[in-house]
């Protein structure tokens, strides 16, 4: 559903763990481990910067901060984490950071614009939460105050790293005007739960731990169930851009690319979704490129285009990303691609592209 597999997601309480377990015991080695895997985490997904944020502001509230930073032990953190991340800190370098600089695609106009969609945000979180809190008190039936009372300097840590992944992209993103979506925190979902079973002053026994287990087995399995029926209704009630073709496309593009210039397809801009569909499915895996918002195309871009080969893809109704690429690459062989979307005996309108085959110049290659 959400298009993280699970490795991904369980780099994260990896990261939270060794961090802790690295500013308790003192031992280099858990330094070490919390870099390595804060590395990791960082190339499954950019946005684990979150967690080991979290982390970072967590530190100064443990009792031992002190030793912790006048130690070698988070600076060995750090710098483990940035060899981790050295090869593919040159990658992006070589890229001119496009896997980065795709975010912009989601900007919105201004800040305000952006910070709209806190709201949503913050009630989605808690929608998101409000079953699994449910099975907790159905189970457990906690008196609130042994929630609260009793914390330990440790619980503020575990708190910290529990709610500051999901604070701070309401904070930081709008200001940079990206919107806030659920799906940046979907990691550290999990971390609520924990918090709160972690309470001092909450006994947790074995018939409710059983119970928890067993209803959460039990809506997993009634999920996989009732999964191929909400497949098709799913099919037949979404939007038609949510269905689109996008493995097929790929594959159709990377072998006319290959077919016309016995080349790896390397670049690909256009229509910035199909564009980047194209360079997560296609075996080729090509940079894609934005547009230049279809306003200001320079001469100096258009050369690079012609020059190093290029390849551009709209969708057939698309006009002005379609006189945008007829401008820009005005030598390019033109194809109009019929796709069809179906799933089992259900079919549902074509999909329509039209791909751009702009090979590099000869004296390039």
């Amino acid at each position: 559903t959400f298009n993280h597999n699970p490795l991904q997601l369980s780099l994260w309480p990896l990261v939270a763990l060794t961090f802790l377990l690295s500013i308790e015991r003192r031992h280099l080695w858990w330094s070490v481990l919390f870099g390595v895997a804060s590395g990791v985490a960082i190339l499954g997904k950019y946005y684990a910067v979150l967690i080991i944020l979290a982390c970072a502001l967590a530190a100064p509230l443990h009792h031992d901060r002190r030793s912790y930073f006048r130690s070698a032990r988070p600076y060995l953190a750090a710098a483990v984490c940035i060899v981790v991340l050295v090869p593919h800190i040159v990658a992006l370098a070589r890229s001119d950071a496009t896997a980065v600089r795709r975010l912009a695609a989601y900007a919105v106009n201004s800040p305000l614009a952006a910070f709209a969609s806190v709201p949503g945000y913050f009630a989605a979180y808690f929608a998101y939460l409000i079953p699994v809190f449910i099975v907790i008190w159905l189970w457990m039936r906690p008196p609130v105050a042994s929630l609260v009372r009793g914390w330990p300097p440790i619980r503020r840590v575990v708190a910290c790293i529990a709610l500051a992944p999901v604070v701070l992209p309401a904070v930081l993103l709008p200001w940079v005007k990206l919107p806030v979506h659920v799906s940046w925190m979907i990691p550290a979902f999990f971390f609520a739960p924990l918090a709160l079973v972690s309470a001092p002053s909450l006994f947790v026994g074995r018939r409710a731990v059983a119970a928890i287990v067993g209803t959460t087995a039990a809506l997993a399995i009634l999920c996989a169930v009732f999964s191929p029926l909400l497949m098709i209704v799913g099919f037949l009630t979404n939007k038609r851009s949510h269905l689109m073709p996008y493995a097929a496309l790929a594959q159709v593009v990377t072998k006319a690319w290959r077919e016309n210039t016995g080349q790896p397809l390397r670049r690909v801009t256009g229509s910035w979704t199909p564009a980047s569909a194209i360079s997560f499915y296609s075996s080729d895996h090509p940079t894609p490129l934005a547009l230049i918002a279809y306003r200001d195309p320079t001469g100096e871009v258009a050369r690079d285009w012609q020059r190093s080969g290029m390849l551009g893809v709209c969708e057939a109704s698309e006009t002005e990303c379609n006189s945008f690429l007829r401008q820009m690459l005005p030598a390019a062989r033109k194809i109009e691609l019929v796709l069809p979307i179906r799933l089992l005996w259900m079919a549902r309108p074509p999909a329509y592209y039209v791909v751009y085959l702009s090979p590099a110049k000869r004296e390039d290659r």
